[in-house]
């Protein structure tokens, strides 16, 4: 957790929900911060210590901001919950990719989670804004778009194991 999306439990880049930081820092602060931490805080290092230790199988949640801009949603609301958030969705599935080529390397298999759903399904800091759930609104179409992209992009990838299609849904 607190990789892609970062989490009040962790803290990590934040104590806030990562729109909420946004809005405080800018856009442009929130995207240098969100691409440092990616390239910092999970290291191949850390894939090493996993497998040393016999882990097999690794959990990545990832909001689906981490995989497509705002502009590509085919059903979006208009609320702060359905803005493109930093890092963008360049970096992020770069950065997936790295972390499963590092799994595959390893003999690792990697579980993708869409933890943060299109609108914020639960109104928690890990749906993208906290506050704000209005994924029961537009699902379908918008998820259905964010789980293809991602199994465009690394559906023949030897590390995934599969796709969580979405966590902890519910409203606010």
């Amino acid at each position: 957790g607190s990789w892609l999306i970062p989490e009040h439990d962790y803290a990590v880049v934040t104590n806030e929900s990562l729109c909420e930081y946004t809005e405080r820092v800018g856009a442009a602060k929130s995207s240098r911060v969100m691409e440092e931490h990616l390239s910092t805080f999970v290291t191949e290092a850390d894939f090493d210590w996993m497998a040393s230790h016999g882990v097999n199988t690794v959990r990545v949640p990832l909001g689906w901001w981490n995989v497509l801009h705002a502009s590509e949603l085919p059903d979006p609301g208009t609320s702060k919950a359905w803005t493109s958030f930093a890092p963008s969705p360049e970096v992020s599935m770069a950065a997936i990719g790295q972390a499963l080529d590092w799994a595959a390397h390893r003999r690792m298999s990697v579980l993708l989670d869409l933890h943060g759903g299109p609108g914020g399904q639960n109104g928690k800091d890990h749906s993208g804004c906290h506050g704000v759930a209005e994924w029961h609104e537009r699902s379908v179409n918008n998820s259905l778009l964010v789980i293809s992209a991602l199994m465009e992009r690394f559906g023949d990838h030897d590390a995934l194991w599969g796709v969580e299609l979405l966590n902890e849904p519910g409203e606010t």
